[in-house]
């Protein structure tokens, strides 16, 4: 009786450990440590409910009558089903190789394997941002905003925005540049070619006329010259597909710098060297898979869609002429280096799932973010350099974009459909989540189309997050299902799988509440409490937004 008594107290001490260890989601290290009898003794040992599935190790301690303690190592893994296998035989479990290895490994067949499922709170992390970001981009009116040239030229050149920020132009109709030229041509001709192209086609498909009008302050400023960037961009692809061995692999770090610089600078340069490494992979026959396909449009991604995402966060160019515009100025710089650096990251840790590969190009996201954060920087000020030189040139080259037809705007729908189900498929399978996913992501697409019909609310416009709010709404509503989550212990897939369903409601409210918004009206920006009001709150978001990245509010062990 006595030993069992003191068998009880000593065992006690060591279950506390264990509860503590798992509502910190730690694997412990010793589960167990106390007398034994004579007798054969039965524990029931107790493994965390959230611990990340894998391969794992216990040690379990045992000090004897004469007090030697003798250790013992137990391996076993945890699946994605959540099933704890004392047989350490995981089939689906994800065998994480160093660094070290990853980059002395030169072709992707030997590449070991990548599951996402297999880090879950790390693929809620990417899922949570991707989300965030995709609501920001997908609430704006339309990609390419439609605005008349007659309407242009009554603001002065003030408004050609696409999306939520965009190009706005200055309010001087010469500059310094403009007149030191003898002959103030409004255009050249190789200005004139790429804004014809993307005024013809801004209907059909408002993310190439984008593409291709990116580039205007660099035609501006330096005419036919500019086009040498893109005879450059394919001599990068070249040297970058040929370190890979034409693979469909990223490149090393340096190539990847060079391939955001170019799609920043001018993003049909980044696509131009995209396309350009995508057509000699596939040419030598080096595509043989949906994987190696999907890793490509991954690069795509990277290689020039920073400067857009930039864009719709914050625009691209704003006339500055009292203390309000200089303030908003300075909001537009960093919250588009903060934000695009931040989504960059998650892009590059997403490349992983995407392939279904452990790639070593993902252990340089953070300084890959970092480095886009830079480059969006010295973007934000050229176009003001070039704004404040050239911004006759800049007008005159400026494109007309079109309004898109009914049949436009659905066709366009169905593009964003595929690609939905082509980059989220590898992440959660063809499961039923990844169709309710899709259903709630496309609803409010449709619904758009309606969208004149529906009430509108002067209240909703007031109050409906708009930029930086709506971003920061977005983290934090999803960080908040994580946690709640992260209480409910379940298997990485499922896990994953419920994430990505419920991260997407709230993008879902975002994108339905402006259906029924009225024209959005700055005007209590104007009085003197609206300005401080605006400036302050801008200034609390801005710092928010910043604790978020900075301390990783949404880093997995935190969740």
């Amino acid at each position: 009786m006595v030993k069992k008594v003191i068998f009880i107290l000593l065992l006690a001490p060591n279950m506390f450990f264990l509860l503590s260890a798992a509502q910190a989601a730690q694997p412990p290290e010793i589960l167990y440590q106390g007398l034994t009898t004579a007798e054969q003794t039965q524990l029931d040992l107790s493994i965390p409910q959230n611990l990340d599935p894998g391969y794992q190790t216990i040690t379990v301690t045992v000090t004897g009558k004469d007090q030697v303690a003798e250790s013992k190592t137990l391996n076993f893994c945890k699946s994605l089903d959540g099933n704890i296998n004392w047989n350490n035989v995981c089939p689906d479990a994800t065998v994480m190789v160093s660094q070290k290895v990853l980059e002395s490994i030169h072709l992707r067949a030997k590449l070991p394997k990548y599951n996402p499922r297999s880090e879950p709170k790390k693929t809620t992390d990417i899922v949570i941002t991707s989300m965030a970001a995709l609501t920001v981009a997908t609430t704006a009116k339309s990609l390419v905003s439609k605005v008349s040239t007659a309407n242009a030229s009554k603001q002065q050149g003030y408004l050609s925005q696409v999306g939520k920020g965009g190009l706005l132009l200055s309010a001087v109709l010469v500059g310094p540049g403009d007149k030191f030229r003898e002959k103030q041509s409004k255009s050249s001709k190789s200005g004139s070619k790429f804004t014809n192209s993307s005024s013809r086609i801004s209907a059909a498909s408002p993310l190439v006329s984008r593409i291709l009008s990116d580039g205007n302050y660099l035609r501006a400023t330096f005419q036919h010259l500019a086009l040498f960037i893109y005879p450059v961009a394919l001599a990068l692809s070249f040297f970058a597909a040929k370190s890979v061995g034409f693979q469909a692999l990223p490149p090393a770090l340096g190539y990847m710098i060079a391939i955001l610089a170019f799609g920043i600078f001018d993003s049909l340069g980044g696509l131009t060297v995209i396309l350009s490494f995508a057509v000699m992979t596939i040419g030598t026959g080096h595509v043989r898979d949906l994987s190696s396909f999907l890793t490509l449009i991954g690069l795509g991604l990277i290689g020039f869609s920073p400067i857009l995402l930039a864009s719709v966060f914050r625009p691209l160019r704003r006339s500055t002429i009292d203390f309000s515009t200089y303030w908003e100025r300075v909001t537009d710089y960093l919250v588009a280096c903060v934000l695009t650096g931040w989504v960059v990251k998650q892009i590059i840790l997403g490349l992983a799932g995407l392939s279904g590969l452990q790639l070593p190009i993902t252990a340089y996201a953070h300084t890959l973010g970092i480095v886009a954060g830079v480059l969006i920087a010295v973007r934000y000020g050229l176009e003001d350099l070039v704004s404040y030189l050239y911004p006759a040139r800049m007008l005159a080259i400026e494109p007309t974009y079109r309004e898109q037809t009914p049949r436009q705007y659905v066709m366009h729908i169905v593009m964003q459909i595929f690609v939905f189900l082509l980059v989220a498929e590898p992440f959660f399978g063809n499961s039923a989540s990844l169709w309710i996913g899709l259903m709630i992501f496309t609803i409010p697409l449709f619904l758009s189309i309606f969208s004149p019909r529906f009430p509108k609310s002067s209240f909703i416009s007031r109050w409906i997050p708009k930029g930086i709010i709506e971003m920061i709404t977005m983290t934090t509503a999803g960080y908040l299902i994580a946690r709640v989550l992260n209480w409910y212990p379940q298997s990485a897939t499922g896990y994953v799988l419920t994430a990505f369903v419920l991260l997407g409601i709230p993008g879902f409210v975002l994108k339905i509440l402006p259906l029924f918004a009225d024209e959005p009206s700055d005007a209590w920006k104007e009085s003197k409490s609206g300005k401080l009001m605006y400036r302050v709150g801008g200034l609390i978001a801005l710092v928010f937004l910043g604790y978020i990245i900075s301390t990783g509010l949404l880093l997995s062990n935190n969740l």
